[in-house]
């Protein structure tokens, strides 16, 4: 066995026996509070912590084939289903359930403890170098609390967890140092006084801003008013207008009360369009006869001397005594 060898099982060793000891506060701790403990079984479940795979205590039974039925169609057919059907796995998962009320056995809880540190050493150890696994030597209840918390299974590796602890163990050193403290304290000094001064600067901008913004609105509004009011009296008159047309069109279609003078009303309009409509054809008629009769008789001979024949000798000497 190799120096190497010796210290890396020195090592794991260290780390197994810290992580069982952490456990067994941060268990002891959470089972005096029933929403803690809910909390942190849910924690420990999301890590990973509480599942094993475990080898299977079921050994499928061999399939034999008797190679002189190969040649049976038969035979094949039921050697597939055989082959088919399914067979069960190498390893089982099993989950580890945590019983609260025999945490206060030492030895129950030293049991349940060493589960959880080597699954917990497990999921740390792969993938991490030798400055990650001296970090994770620095583990106390508040880191692995914090790590439980705020990781799951897929997150909660060495890498993570050594950086966990370098960031937790600056912030204790920093919260822990006086010239940080008046540091810090004079930089939030500072950064109200510079906010408050910002803040001042900005309201007073607002102020104008939000004067120009409300006089704008003020005669958009003024303006988009008087459109609104020119539009609603267009839209009143055209109702009105549409008002009055349907009740024109439902007076004329109400039915009346009286048929029998209503009916005696139209035949009485219809006799006088008739007389009205004779009248006319009877004047056009005259008018025809009396253009005819007067063109015969401008052209009627009397004792060989025509009408017209006179007429134009009468015109003729008027235009020529004009």
């Amino acid at each position: 066995m190799t120096e190497s060898t010796l210290n890396t099982e020195a090592y794991e060793n260290a780390l197994f026996d810290l992580s069982r000891f952490l456990f067994s506060a941060i268990l002891v701790r959470d089972a005096a509070d029933d929403e803690l403990w809910s909390q942190r079984v849910q924690t420990l479940e999301h890590n990973g912590l509480l599942s094993f795979l475990l080898p299977s205590p079921f050994k499928a039974a061999p399939i034999e084939v008797d190679e002189s039925r190969l040649e049976d169609a038969r035979y094949r057919r039921h050697l597939v289903r055989k082959l088919k059907a399914p067979r069960p796995g190498k390893h089982v998962s099993v989950r580890v359930a945590i019983k609260r009320d025999e945490l206060s056995n030492a030895a129950y809880l030293a049991d349940i403890c060493k589960l959880l540190a080597y699954k917990w050493v497990s999921k740390l150890l792969p993938d991490t170098d030798w400055t990650e696994k001296l970090l994770l030597l620095k583990q106390d209840e508040r880191i692995l609390t914090r790590a439980l918390d705020t990781m799951r299974m897929h997150q909660s590796d060495g890498k993570r967890v050594a950086q966990l602890v370098m960031r937790l163990t600056a912030e204790e050193i920093l919260d822990g140092n006086t010239r940080m403290q008046e540091i810090v304290s004079s930089m939030k000094a500072e950064s109200a006084r510079v906010v408050a001064d910002v803040s001042a600067r900005i309201a007073q901008m607002n102020s104008g801003v939000l004067a120009e913004a409300t006089a704008a609105i003020a005669r958009i509004t003024a303006d988009a008013g008087r459109q609104c009011d020119a539009y609603l009296e267009v839209i009143r008159r055209d109702a009105e207008a549409a008002r009055a047309r349907t009740d024109k069109v439902l007076s004329e279609c109400a039915p009346d009360p009286d048929p029998e003078a209503s009916w005696r009303r139209a035949m009485e309009a219809r006799e006088r369009e008739r007389k009205l409509a004779n009248r006319r054809g009877n004047r056009l008629w005259c008018a025809f006869f009396l253009v005819i009769f007067g063109v015969l008789a401008l052209h009627a001979e009397f004792g060989g001397f025509r009408a017209i024949d006179y007429l134009i000798e009468v015109a003729e000497r008027l235009l020529a005594a004009g």
